[in-house]
């Protein structure tokens, strides 16, 4: 073990010396994170209207960007977590490589934030634009339905209580052991306001989640999920967990972007 961990970073120190540490991160992310090359997820940029009109706030750092880059996987089911995007862009001689930053994956658009002083360099020219985004890919467990009550258990060793009195949302509380439960959908009907008052419902999701690291007093984890309206006794509701299925990296070029055309609100 001792002789492959000493390679491992004889390797490293070899592709990344000259690099600093920002060569040296990429390497790793990339060791992590292989490349997705079957087919099953990817990106695609699908042009569609351009972003309104921005206003520049004086002094705002970093400039968002919403592309209309869609993330595809063979598995509709499938959910991606602890994402990250790191970028690239090159022209008129110019180049700018981003850190790994934290990102939401949504299945229509990326958003990517450069620095102000970047986006005022490229702004309106023609640049090429590299993404590379990480992920822990996960697909759906069986699934399990509960009736909820004043109080109910729920998968993963949990207990669920709605909280009485004037709570119009999110009024479910849901506590578990240790860490809390795995990455789990939970979807159901809802109503915008109080039970008592005879709302039509709604279906709605919330996705909860463990909590990773950290140290705790409190053995027991309180989640509150955020279904967005109140959930009422006899409720049916549906628990997916979802596991992990590997850590997966998406590579997407774009040779030629106005990145002016794409700033967000």
């Amino acid at each position: 073990m001792f002789l492959l961990t000493t390679v491992f970073y004889f390797v490293l120190y070899f592709c990344c010396r000259g690099t600093g540490m920002g060569g040296l991160a990429n390497a790793l992310m990339r060791v992590h994170y292989p490349e997705a090359k079957d087919g099953t997820v990817s990106l695609a940029f699908v042009p569609g209207p351009f972003a309104p009109a921005y206003r520049e706030t004086p002094g705002e750092d970093l400039v968002p960007l919403n592309l209309p880059v869609h993330y595809q996987d063979a598995d509709k089911a499938a959910r991606v977590q602890d994402a990250r995007v790191s970028f690239t862009i090159d022209g008129l001689g110019y180049h700018y490589e981003s850190p790994w930053l934290s990102m939401a994956v949504a299945a229509d658009d990326l958003t990517i934030l450069v620095p102000a002083a970047v986006f005022q360099r490229v702004r309106g020219s023609e640049m090429r634009l590299h993404l590379s985004v990480a992920a822990e890919r996960l697909l759906p467990g069986p699934a399990e339905t509960v009736e909820a009550n004043d109080r109910f258990r729920v998968p993963d060793h949990g207990v669920c209580v709605l909280a009485k009195g004037n709570f119009i949302e999110n009024n479910m509380f849901c506590r578990y052991p240790g860490d809390g439960p795995e990455p789990t959908r939970i979807t159901g009907a809802i109503t915008p306001g109080k039970c008592t008052d005879g709302h039509p419902t709604r279906e709605a999701a919330a996705v909860i989640h463990p909590l990773n690291g950290g140290t705790r007093v409190d053995p027991v984890l309180q989640i509150v999920p955020q279904l967005g309206g109140a959930v009422c006794a006899g409720t049916k509701l549906t628990f997916t967990p979802y596991r992990s299925a590997g850590n997966v990296r998406l590579e997407l070029d774009l040779p030629s972007l106005v990145l002016g055309q794409y700033i967000a609100h």
